[in-house]
């Protein structure tokens, strides 16, 4: 497995791994799907309750319940877990959710 090869290679060398896991609900989950253009029963709706079972029997890392943040939310609670302090976003709200907007667009292309 890919995943405990480089996690287990950098543990060994004395990195310091912080895995969370952002975790929904199946609403939240379909919510963020249609957004992406992926109307009716698309494959990764498909998946979903598949992959919140696998979440919550077989994941041990640190969960981030988003359902109800916002971005800046979850980055914040991240943040904070990880003892960060972030720089300030001195972006104004139209290029926040301009940017956000492109970000969107990349998944969908």
């Amino acid at each position: 497995n890919y995943y405990y090869e480089i996690i287990g290679k950098l543990e060994n060398e004395g990195v310091n791994i912080k895995h969370f896991i952002l975790y929904a609900n199946k609403d939240t989950l379909k919510s963020r799907i249609n957004k992406r253009f992926e109307i009716g029963n698309s494959w990764a709706k498909t998946k979903i309750d598949d992959c919140i079972k696998y979440f919550d029997m077989c994941i041990d890392e640190e969960k981030i319940f988003t359902d109800n943040k916002s971005i800046d939310e979850i980055i914040y609670e991240i943040a904070q877990k990880c003892n960060l302090n972030l720089k300030i976003d001195k972006r104004n709200l139209i290029k926040k959710q301009f940017d956000r907007f492109l970000i969107t667009l990349k998944h969908i292309i």
